[in-house]
């Protein structure tokens, strides 16, 4: 068992020797949450020489995966940044005809005796109208596994690395093993804290939505 191992399960002989090297214990105020990438709790804060001095990051000692801005002076820092998780939300489906129609109650009477209040009228139905037309023609979000009724609409199944290799643009991807959105691009995943990762590095699959029933 390695030095930071030993260190993380309370000796105290190896957390010394673990200082000596520049990584710290994380504990007390300054706990750091699991690793988001591979559930690891083997996370661990590194003190190291910059150019513009001694700067701090977090790094997971499982997988490797780390949160370093370069100009963190303090643990508490990179702390508020590793212990942040990004919203697990996404857009859902809307009932587009029931949504133009309570929009449409709220429309605005013209016929004002005053010649300003008719013109703000004007220009409020305007704007009304204006989501209106963006509500009518906005796309269509493909439901979970519709592609089985269409072959050509991709289904919902785990992408496979030809499919996330050819996203050349980042591209929002459901991660089940963090239950949470990266991003996909090349055949690399860009995490909530702007770390890149190779696909077959990693544990768990990805969807272009969440499998039904995951999200929450």
């Amino acid at each position: 068992m390695d030095e930071i191992k030993r260190a993380l399960l309370g000796d105290c002989e190896a957390e010394k020797k673990l200082e000596e090297t520049g990584y710290f214990k994380a504990s007390g105020d300054l706990s750091l949450e699991s690793c988001p990438f591979c559930g690891s709790s083997e996370v661990v804060y590194e003190k190291y020489l910059h150019t513009a001095g001694y700067r701090w990051r977090v790094v997971c000692t499982n997988c490797m995966a780390s949160i370093d801005p370069g100009y963190a002076q303090q643990r508490s820092t990179v702390q508020r940044m590793w212990n942040t998780r990004a919203p697990r939300k996404m857009a859902r489906a809307i009932d587009a005809d029931r949504l133009a129609d309570g929009l449409k109650l709220h429309r605005q009477s013209t016929d004002q005796k005053h010649e300003a209040d008719r013109q703000w009228a004007v220009g409020y139905n305007a704007g009304l109208d204006r989501a209106l037309y963006s509500i009518a023609y906005a796309p269509t979000l493909t439901q979970p596994n519709e592609g089985g009724k269409d072959k050509n609409v991709p289904t919902n199944g785990p992408l496979t690395l030809e499919e996330l290799g050819l996203m050349a643009e980042p591209t929002p991807v459901w991660w089940d093993w963090v239950q949470g959105w990266v991003l996909a691009r090349k055949g690399m995943i860009i995490s909530w804290n702007g770390v890149y990762y190779n696909f077959e590095e990693v544990k768990g699959n990805f969807y272009r939505r969440p499998p039904e029933g995951e999200e929450k």
